[in-house]
């Protein structure tokens, strides 16, 4: 339950950051923005014992803090429609570690619920972007 309200408070805590705000962080200059966000999981048919088969949906709230030379990490709490093998049950956590460069973004992003719910599998993506 600690483990709940701990990842509740900091994407919470994300809400409440003025956008643009910058601090040093490891002798790095990061500017920290808040983050909302969803995902959806299209059902898949995978071999052997996985049930992937069913739609899945995330939202999720949280925070990314961009480094000096593009480097970014970010961390959300959300919650789910929908269920597999890999996505069992909110609340689901959102990870990501990424560069960004101008318009262009390389983004690697991990979505699980810290074994909170059996089976845990998660789902890992690769994001690549351009912005227009």
């Amino acid at each position: 339950m600690t483990r709940k309200l701990l990842a509740l408070a900091f994407a919470l805590s994300a809400l409440l950051l003025p956008a643009g705000a910058s601090g040093v962080w490891g002798g790095v200059l990061d500017t920290a923005h808040p983050q909302v966000g969803a995902m959806y999981f299209d059902g898949r048919h995978v071999r052997g014992d996985r049930d992937l088969n069913e739609h899945v949906t995330v939202g999720y709230l949280g925070a990314r803090l961009e480094f000096d030379r593009g480097w970014l990490l970010g961390f959300g709490v959300g919650g789910q429609s929908g269920h597999t093998d890999a996505l069992s049950g909110s609340p689901q956590f959102v990870s990501s570690a990424g560069w960004r460069h101008d318009r262009f973004s390389l983004i690697v992003r991990h979505v699980s619920n810290a074994r909170l719910h059996e089976p845990n599998g998660g789902e890992t993506m690769l994001l690549a972007g351009w912005r227009f």
